[in-house]
């Protein structure tokens, strides 16, 4: 089993965490109705991010902890027959660990760049606020 798009879930995980630094920017100017679309939109992207992939994982351990039972039952039933040496084997080794692509590394790791860019342009903002008179004071932060 393998996972489809792993390209396109990288980036559906990016703009999932957009959109959640988005509700969290949202909430705070005190637009909920703004701020209950971008999470459900974090939500559904942060699903297709996340589950496929659980999803394969846990078919593969169901798939592996299947073989390692039908192996200790045919050794009990061999042992029970009378083959010590089936018993006495030693187990079989550990399945190998699937590989990462080069490609997906590097997405994750523009991803997590962009997602920081956008955290601390949110958390500084322009550092500008307007007035009712549409000039632009400077506000300071003590």
């Amino acid at each position: 089993m393998r996972v489809s798009h792993p390209y396109l879930r990288v980036v559906a995980g990016l703009f999932a965490a957009v959109f959640l630094v988005g509700v969290v920017d949202l909430g705070l100017d005190g637009e909920a109705g703004a701020a209950v679309v971008s999470l459900v939109l974090a939500g559904a992207l942060g699903w297709y991010a996340v589950i496929g992939p659980l999803r394969v994982r846990a078919a593969r351990i169901r798939e592996q902890d299947a073989a390692t039972a039908a192996r200790a039952d045919a050794a009990n039933q061999a042992y029970l027959a009378g083959d010590v040496r089936a018993a006495m084997a030693p187990p079989p080794p550990a399945p190998p660990r699937l590989p990462v692509r080069r490609g997906v590394l590097a997405a994750v790791g523009a991803a997590a760049l962009l997602f920081v860019v956008a955290v601390v342009s949110v958390v500084t903002g322009s550092g500008e606020a307007t007035t009712p008179g549409g000039s632009s004071t400077t506000v300071q932060v003590r």
